[in-house]
């Protein structure tokens, strides 16, 4: 998976696009988005800065073998006011994020938040139809497999992604910051779709360093723990 700006900004798994149109944006606290000018371009970094330098932001890749790869965010916020520099912060709810105007698949099914508790699904034949606070996309590409998506919670910030023209995922926070670096997606790549939950989340355990071990690892050391505890109270090997 790379940046590519044949055609704008997009990220392409494959030579294919999977995210086509991306402008990247910032928003201050109670304000509209800024949108940034993309300023370099690598296959796994694109940077941007508003004409100032005062206000820059960063989005990069890193990829594992077998069709696995994280999508990262960067922002340092820190405008001029006067004599005074930081005054302002990021939106809470907003903080930053990019607009997507196509990603191409076939079909998906989305996986959203229908409140603060419980989760809904929903078939969608576009990312215009992603509905609010989307927190998983598995979709079927137009050239044959699936893609599976994982919104993220990472460095104090959560991402979401929604339908909005052709799509728009964005970082936000519970508390005011100026500064962004945490990982805002996830994506897996494989033709079996029922084998991209369990291999995209492991691998995001491990891109985003959580303090926490996969399920298949979880089971195992429960296993070992309960054989030892028979074994202690029994004297029997089972």
């Amino acid at each position: 998976m790379k940046f590519s700006s044949e055609k704008g900004l997009s990220i392409t798994h494959g030579g294919a696009e999977v995210m086509a149109g991306i402008r990247f944006w910032v928003c201050p606290e109670g304000a509209e988005p800024i949108y940034l000018p993309l300023a370099a371009l690598t296959g796994e970094r694109a940077e941007f800065s508003d004409e100032s330098g005062e206000i820059t932001g960063a989005l990069w890749i890193v990829e594992a073998e077998g069709g696995l790869a994280a999508l990262y965010i960067e922002v340092s916020y820190y405008p001029s006011l006067g004599s005074r520099r930081g005054q302002n912060h990021l939106d809470i709810e907003r903080a930053a994020g990019i607009d997507i105007a196509e990603m191409p698949f076939e079909k998906a099914m989305a996986n959203y938040m229908r409140c603060n508790f419980w989760c809904g699904t929903k078939i969608c034949g576009s990312a215009a139809e992603l509905p609010e606070r989307t927190q998983a996309l598995l979709a079927r590409l137009h050239g044959g497999g699936y893609m599976l998506l994982f919104a993220t919670s990472d460095g104090g910030f959560k991402s979401n992604l929604k339908g909005a023209g052709g799509g728009t995922l964005f970082a936000y926070s519970h508390y005011p910051q100026n500064r962004i670096s945490s990982c805002v997606m996830l994506f897996g790549f494989d033709e079996d779709p029922y084998r991209l939950p369990e291999r995209v989340a492991e691998f995001g355990i491990k891109a985003m360093k959580k303090p926490i071990k996969p399920k298949k690892e979880r089971r195992s050391l429960a296993k070992t723990y309960l054989s030892r505890r028979f074994r202690t109270q029994t004297g029997r090997y089972c």
